[in-house]
């Protein structure tokens, strides 16, 4: 496979961006210390901003790290009635990074905070996901039965695939069950870079397919909490029958891209060999870009 960069958009008002999905023809984005939910039109314009937190401390838009959600993740919800958002803290620190909203897709964007502490509590335990390292939840994916989450091991050297049933997880989630949901695990081995294993980043479900689109990145840091020099970053192909990976680094003008890609929506399928999607970077300097990128099957 291939990941090509074929254009490049930049938001300097836009901080951290770590997490998207594309709702008709609108473009939802999430940062990872941001108190806002950013929406782009299909002109790759900034429409609207949703606060999600409210209160002084939040006027200036960026979270400070001490206390930010680390919001890493985003998909929509494919269940019945009003198409909704899921969004949730990475889990890296609790409780401050459990926390997750349900937001309606429609206006008003209406939206419901939670927290996520006893199913992440869950998942720490385990040390088949965990290994000996922190619980960092990084992509988010959803059918319309399962709800998929990733947990980044480019520190543990675990990078897994958590799989939910989503009518279960949804059900727990909106406080119709006291029931924690139980979850599958898978455990996929990624690039190594510069001496530095990669970790997932973000995800998709590929239309049509039973696989996901996911992306990894490569930093320069010996820990799930500090950001290091970013050194590259790969898409990947996952096949939920047959739990195979196949992956390619992103480049753009035939160099190797050193941007590090946070997440990814298919905006559309060419064909069955070819989709065009739109990723999302942080630069962990304030502003993010987005990226136009061609993926060959």
């Amino acid at each position: 496979m291939q990941a090509t960069i074929l254009r490049t958009f930049t938001f300097p008002d836009i901080p951290s961006a770590s997490g998207m999905e594309i709702v008709n023809d609108s473009i939802f984005i999430i940062g990872d210390d941001s108190a806002w939910l950013y929406i782009l039109n299909n002109q790759f314009e900034l429409a609207e901003k949703i606060p999600l937190f409210t209160g002084e401390s939040f006027i200036s838009g960026r979270i400070p790290k001490i206390s930010k959600p680390d919001f890493e993740s985003m998909t929509v919800l494919p269940v019945h009635g009003p198409q909704q958002l899921l969004i949730a803290g990475s889990g890296s620190l609790s409780p401050q990074r459990d926390v997750a909203f349900i937001i309606d897709t429609k206006p008003p964007y209406n939206h419901t905070q939670f927290s996520l502490t006893s199913v992440y509590n869950d998942l720490r335990s385990r040390p088949e996901i965990v290994h000996t390292g922190k619980l960092n939840i990084e992509g988010m994916a959803a059918t319309h039965q399962q709800l998929f989450l990733l947990q980044r091991g480019n520190i543990s050297g675990l990078n897994v695939l958590i799989s939910y049933d989503l009518p279960v997880f949804y059900e727990y989630i909106t406080g119709k069950s006291l029931l924690i949901p139980s979850p599958e695990i898978y455990t996929y081995t990624l690039p190594v870079l510069s001496g530095r294993q990669s970790g997932f980043s973000g995800a998709t479900h590929i239309p049509g397919l039973h696989a996901l689109l996911v992306t990894a990145s490569v930093e320069d840091t010996d820990n799930e909490i500090d950001d290091g020099a970013v050194l590259g970053s790969y898409a990947g192909i996952i096949d939920l029958e047959s739990h195979s990976i196949d992956y390619a680094p992103f480049t753009e003008n035939g160099e190797l891209f050193t941007g590090k890609v946070e997440s990814i929506a298919i905006q559309q399928k060419v064909n069955n060999h070819s989709l065009i999607a739109i990723a999302v970077t942080d630069n962990d300097s304030g502003a993010s870009d987005l990226l136009i990128v061609e993926i060959t099957l």
